[in-house]
C-alpha cells in the first residue's frame, strides 16, 4: 500500500491549499498526497485541498477598458495603461469563484504551478485577484514523476525566491500588450485593413518572406536523370563516374524490366589515416531541439507538441519547456534553474500515442548518446539496370560496437529511420521500374518545420513555450501555408512539412516598417528580461521606454 506524502511545511497551518496550474497536474500531485477528488473540482486529503486553474484563466484587459469604445483611430495612439487590469475569462468565472472559497479557508497556499515565469504568472495573479494575503510557498518541480515530486514537496521554497521570475514574466505580458495592440491598431487603420502584428509572429514572417524570395531568386541549371526506388530506399542514376563519351539511354532505361543487386558496402566512416570518425555527441535535448527532431521523423509540430506534454504529465519525462541543455546535476545550484529533458522512467506507461512513443524512443536514444562512445557508419548500395549503374548512400551515428549498451538499441525502432536494411543480396535479379526526372542545380530551400524552429531558436524568436503557437497562428491567419513533402512517386514522405508565405503574408511584410518587421521589439523585452531577473531595474523602466518607442514608430508610420 503506498503511502501518503507527509509535508513539513509551517506546524502551525492546518488547512493547506495546492494551486495547480492544469487539471493533469492536480490529479498527479493528489496521487502523491493521498488526497480523492471531491465537489467543485478539488480534490480532498488530510489537511490539504488541491485545486487547479485551467491556464491562463486571467488575460490582460482589452484596449476598450482603458480608452471605451469606438472606432480605431492614430489619435488615442499609442494605449499606455498607468495601472494594468486583468480579467477573468467568462468560460472560467464559476471555477475562479471556487478556488476563491477554498483559498479564503486556507492557512497556507503552496503554489505548484508550471516552473516557470508563466507559471509563476498564472499563480500570481490569481492570487492577486482574490485577494488573498495569508503565506504562501512555492513547489518548483524538475519532473511530475513520483519519487521527483516527493522530493520537490519535502523542499517547498518561500515565495520571494521566484520574485524575478514572476516579475519578467509579468513584463513580457505588458510589453507585449503594448506591441501587438498599438501596432494592430495603427497598421489596421493606415492600411485599411485588419493587421496582427506581434513581437514573435511578425518578425518570424518576415523571415519566412525572406526567405522565400530568396529561395524563389536561385538561378536554377537543369538534367535530366533517373532513379529507381528499392523497397524504401531511392537509388539514383550515376552519370558523373561515365566516360564522356556515354551517353545515357534514357528511353531504353526507362524500359528496363530488371535490374542486378551488385553492392552493399557498410563500413565505418574514417579519416584519411583510417582512423574511425567519431561525430560530435548531439546535445541534450531542448523543447526546440525534441520538437525539430520529431518534426524530421513525420512528426508535425502540434502533434508533436502535444505529445511531449503527454509524456511530462504522465511523469514519463521531465519539465520539457527547457532550453537548457545540461543534465541533471551538472547546471547551476539555482534551485530553479532547469535541466535538458531526459525520460523519468524506462518504459512508457499505457495508452501512450504513437507520437508520445516515438518521441519517448527519441528522448531514450539521446541519452545513450550522451553515455557511450559514438562511431560514423557508412553505407553504398549499388544496383545496375541495362547497363547503367544506380547507388544510394548513407551515414547514420550509432554506439560503439564494443559498447555494453549495444543491446539496448535492439528496443530502439527509431533506429529503422537511420539505417534500412537490404531486401536483396550481390547477384539478386528483381524487377524494376524507373522513373525519369529532372532534378535542378541551386534547388529553392524552402523552410520545413524542423529547420524553421531551429532557425527560431538561433536567432531567439520566441521561446521554448512560444514557438509552436507564433507558427500555428500564422498557419490560421492564412500567413504562410503548410504542406507535406512529397517524394519521387509524388506521395507524401515522413519528412517535415514544408512552411512558405502566403500573397496575404508577403503584402502585409511589404507594407510594414522594418523597424516593426525587424527585431527591434525583440531587443527590447530582452533588454527589460536580462535586467529584471537578476533585480537590476523595474518595470516601469521599460515600459516607459516602450510607451516612447511606440510613439515615434506610429508617427513615422502616419
Amino acid at each position: 500500500m503506498k503511502q501518503a506524502v507527509k509535508i513539513t511545511t509551517n506546524p502551525s497551518a492546518r488547512n493547506t491549499f495546492y494551486l495547480c496550474e492544469k487539471p493533469s497536474q492536480a490529479r498527479t500531485l493528489a496521487k502523491v498526497l493521498g488526497a480523492e477528488k471531491g465537489r467543485d473540482q478539488m480534490h480532498f486529503g488530510e489537511g490539504v485541498v488541491i485545486g487547479h486553474a485551467y491556464g491562463h484563466m486571467l488575460n490582460l484587459a482589452k484596449p476598450e477598458t482603458y480608452i471605451g469604445a469606438g472606432p480605431w483611430c492614430l489619435e488615442n495612439l499609442p494605449i499606455l495603461p498607468k495601472t494594468w487590469v486583468w480579467q477573468v475569462k467568462d468560460e472560467h468565472r464559476g471555477h475562479f469563484d471556487n478556488i476563491g472559497k477554498y483559498l479564503s479557508q486556507a492557512d497556507l497556499v503552496v503554489l505548484a504551478t508550471d516552473p516557470d515565469e508563466e507559471g509563476e504568472v498564472i499563480g500570481r495573479q490569481i492570487l492577486q485577484a482574490q485577494n488573498y494575503s495569508g503565506e504562501v510557498l512555492r513547489l518548483w518541480m524538475s519532473a511530475l514523476e513520483t519519487e521527483s515530486l516527493k522530493k520537490s514537496l519535502q523542499n517547498l521554497r518561500p515565495l520571494s525566491e521566484t520574485d524575478h521570475y514572476y516579475q519578467a514574466g509579468r513584463v513580457r505580458h505588458e510589453m507585449d500588450w503594448l506591441f501587438g495592440m498599438n501596432l494592430s491598431r495603427a497598421f489596421s487603420v493606415l492600411l485599411k485593413s485588419k493587421a496582427n502584428i506581434g513581437r514573435v509572429k511578425t518578425r518570424l514572417l518576415n523571415e519566412i518572406v525572406t526567405n522565400d524570395q530568396q529561395a524563389e531568386n536561385v538561378i536554377q541549371d537543369g538534367y535530366e536523370t533517373a532513379y529507381v526506388m528499392l523497397g524504401d530506399i531511392l537509388l539514383e542514376l550515376i552519370q558523373g563516374d561515365q566516360p564522356c563519351d556515354h551517353i545515357v539511354d534514357f528511353k531504353r532505361l526507362a524500359g528496363a524490366q530488371g535490374g542486378i543487386y551488385r553492392k552493399d558496402e557498410s563500413c565505418y566512416y574514417t579519416d584519411e589515416m583510417g582512423v574511425p570518425f567519431e561525430p560530435t555527441r548531439p546535445l541534450p535535448y531542448t523543447l526546440t531541439a525534441l520538437l525539430a527532431d520529431a518534426a524530421d521523423i513525420g512528426i508535425p509540430l502540434d502533434e508533436g507538441y502535444k505529445a511531449i506534454q503527454k509524456l511530462y504529465e504522465s511523469g514519463t519525462i521531465s519539465y520539457p519547456r527547457t532550453n537548457s541543455t545540461q543534465l541533471p546535476g551538472t547546471s547551476s545550484d539555482d534551485f530553479a534553474v532547469h535541466h535538458a529533458i531526459v525520460a523519468m522512467r524506462d518504459d512508457l506507461p499505457a495508452g501512450m500515442t504513437e507520437e508520445a512513443t516515438r518521441i519517448f524512443e527519441l528522448i531514450r536514444l539521446n541519452e545513450l548518446y550522451q553515455k557511450n562512445h559514438l562511431i560514423l557508419m557508412d553505407r553504398t548500395q549499388t544496383i545496375e539496370i541495362g547497363g547503367e549503374y544506380f547507388s544510394s548512400n548513407e551515414r547514420w551515428e550509432t554506439i560503439s560496437y564494443d559498447s555494453p549498451d549495444r543491446d539496448l538499441l535492439k528496443n530502439q525502432n527509431i533506429l529503422a529511420n537511420q539505417k534500412k536494411l537490404a531486401i536483396y543480396k550481390t547477384g539478386d535479379e528483381f524487377p524494376v521500374t524507373v522513373r525519369l526526372t529532372r532534378e535542378n542545380y541551386g534547388k529553392p530551400k524552402y523552410f520545413t518545420e524542423s529547420s524553421l524552429l531551429r532557425m527560431m531558436a538561433k536567432k531567439w524568436i520566441g521561446t521554448e513555450s512560444t514557438r509552436v503557437a507564433a507558427i500555428t497562428n500564422l498557419i490560421n491567419e492564412k500567413l504562410i501555408d503548410v504542406t507535406p513533402q512529397t517524394d519521387h512517386e509524388g506521395l507524401p514522405s515522413t519528412q517535415a512539412r514544408t512552411l512558405r508565405s502566403t500573397k496575404l503574408g508577403r503584402d502585409l511584410i511589404r507594407k510594414l516598417p522594418e523597424v516593426v518587421t525587424g527585431h527591434e521589439m525583440e531587443a527590447q523585452l530582452q533588454q527589460a528580461l536580462k535586467e529584471m531577473r537578476v533585480g537590476q531595474s523595474d518595470e516601469s523602466t521599460h515600459l516607459k521606454h516602450t510607451g516612447a518607442w511606440l510613439t515615434q514608430t506610429i508617427r513615422e508610420a502616419a
